[in-house]
């Protein structure tokens, strides 16, 4: 399994080459709020909601990104 890093890295480019997202800033601000140690629980809950909401939702995803989101989510839940 990739380094956290490597996924988060892999999260990013999948969000910026995807192109049925017209604006992606929402969800490249979800994936820094996650990451984000100031951010608050409830900002943090919410930024993995929709992650997780569409990477699930995709034509093409991959199991080890919805299970790193998912354990994330769950550690700060």
């Amino acid at each position: 399994m990739p380094q956290q890093d490597d996924l988060y890295d892999i999260l990013f480019d999948e969000i910026k080459k995807d192109r049925d997202v017209k604006d992606k800033a929402p969800l490249l601000g979800d994936l820094f709020i996650i990451n984000e140690e100031a951010e608050t629980k409830a900002k943090k809950i919410a930024a993995y909601d929709r992650l997780i909401k569409y990477f699930s939702h995709r034509t093409k995803w991959d199991e080890e990104i919805i299970q790193y989101l998912s354990n994330r989510y769950a550690a700060i839940k």
